[in-house]
């Protein structure tokens, strides 16, 4: 048995669902809004979808890294899918942008949020079709 930990598996935020439940995912997308009472940052895709991230435990990182609280900065968030049984509160959503489509059952509770700013997010969803593409077993539900 290896000590190194799970790999974080590369997913599309429009690809989330409960089938991915517990497992450690990566996620990449624009930070929208971020609501410091619940901690929420609402990350968005290319495809205007959009999730809601617990970021309780990398709280210090939001305070050190103000990027991170800025609208339209790119990030890339490891951590586990988790279904709430009350729906969370979606964070503001700036005038500036088109209401994206938000699953409020579910969070992503970050473990590492990463600004990301040289992140192409389109090479990102491209990357991800192409292993998807070639079969590449890489999630539970895969397997």
């Amino acid at each position: 048995m290896s000590n190194s930990p799970a790999p974080a598996h590369p997913v599309l935020i429009s690809s989330l669902s409960p089938l991915l439940m517990d497992q450690k995912i990566r996620i990449a997308g624009k930070s929208l809004s971020y609501e410091h009472g619940t901690q929420l940052l609402l990350v968005q895709d290319e495809t205007n979808h959009a999730c809601l991230v617990d970021t309780t435990l990398v709280l210090e990182a939001m305070l050190r890294l103000p990027d991170l609280r800025e609208s339209k900065m790119t990030v890339s968030v490891i951590g586990y899918l988790d279904r709430v049984k009350q729906q969370l509160a979606i964070p503001i959503i700036p005038a500036f942008v088109d209401v994206p489509e938000i699953d409020p059952s579910f969070v992503v509770r970050a473990i590492l949020l990463t600004p990301s700013p040289d992140l192409d997010l389109t090479v990102w969803k491209e990357s991800i079709r192409q292993r998807e593409n070639a079969g590449v077993k890489t999630l539970l539900i895969d397997a």
